[in-house]
């Protein structure tokens, strides 16, 4: 009869010890989640417009010097989605530019995955392109 109590308090102990690793993983999980998904859904060009025209403002760059020119969804898993979209800039200075390019990473979680710049050395200016990449969450 001990033997017998003694095999299922075990058994207890080893889903108990299931449950919390079970536990452990999702919890390090969402931390991985929240550091790679962008913190407010955007799902159209207006929106992440009007983001980047609030990021423009933090670093006290025109809002006329950047500009979304395509926008375009991806993958999509769940309730997660995948997007894309082409950024156009001019009259940026280099420490405007790096300035932008911490915000969109950083803050905003944004990755760039595409860069094309043109330096001006006549106007000490940088104008180009980037493309970004980035993950958002459907809210339910």
């Amino acid at each position: 009869m001990n033997s017998s109590l003694r095999s299922s308090i075990e058994t207890k102990k080893s889903i108990q010890d299931e449950i919390q690793k079970f536990n452990e993983r999702r919890a390090e999980s969402d931390v991985k989640g929240r550091e790679l998904i962008v913190p407010a859904p955007i799902a159209a060009q207006s929106e992440l417009q009007g983001k980047i025209s609030q990021l423009l403002g933090r670093v006290r760059i025109p809002t006329t010097s950047v500009n979304v020119r395509s926008f375009n969804e991806g993958r999509v898993a769940g309730d997660l989605r995948e997007y894309s979209a082409e950024l156009v800039f001019d009259k940026l200075s280099t420490k405007q530019f790096t300035d932008l390019i911490k915000q969109l990473e950083e803050r905003e979680r944004m990755r760039v995955s595409g860069l094309l710049i043109e330096n001006r050395i006549d106007k000490s200016i940088l104008k180009g392109r980037m493309t970004l990449a980035f993950i958002t969450q459907t809210q339910q």
